[in-house]
């Protein structure tokens, strides 16, 4: 087993043990609010996982470390490891990001329906109960929504600063 699983692993049995506490201890809200996280964490993982390697995969080219696994490339960018050696890091990164397009439309859209599930339940006048489920249920995904949102936005700025990294070098070169 890789050290990935195993923490992969230690992470979802820590969730699943504030899973149970917030149903037993605190209140059901506490774990509608974490199962809808985890769902949510379940379905932004391909999203996440693609984020990751972006980021990686920048962070180390500044650190002037050319990418040697261009299979983990290949996979997520749907291009063959031959196509990706000859072309700039930075497009190989944009191709990963574009072919997340679909993925990331539909996370959104799953968001997008799960806020106007909340909306439309504080628009009943009775059902009070329900109110405070699908509250929850919108504030576990919001919260997962977010940490995907802020891993969208940084790996879009480690493309642009190895896109820029890659100018500078590229003009070194030429004088």
């Amino acid at each position: 087993m890789s050290l990935w699983f195993a923490v992969i692993f230690g992470i979802f049995l820590a969730l699943l043990a504030l899973l149970v506490m917030g149903v037993t201890i605190f209140s059901p809200e506490v774990g509608i609010l974490l199962i809808s996280s985890l769902a949510f964490g379940m379905f932004a993982f391909r999203l996440l996982s693609s984020y990751v390697l972006v980021i990686a995969t920048a962070d180390a080219f500044k650190e002037g470390k050319l990418p040697t696994d261009y299979a983990k490339l290949a996979q997520k960018s749907g291009k063959t490891e031959e196509e990706l050696k000859n072309i700039p890091l930075s497009a190989v990164l944009a191709l990963i990001l574009a072919a997340l397009e679909p993925y990331r439309y539909t996370f959104y859209f799953g968001f997008v329906l799960i806020l106007l599930v909340s909306l439309v339940a504080y628009s009943l006048p009775s059902y009070t109960d329900m109110r405070l489920y699908t509250e929850a249920l919108f504030w576990g995904a919001a919260l997962t929504t977010f940490i995907v949102w802020a891993f969208e936005n940084f790996a879009e700025a480690s493309v642009a600063e190895v896109a820029e990294l890659e100018q500078q070098q590229g003009e070194n070169q030429t004088t």
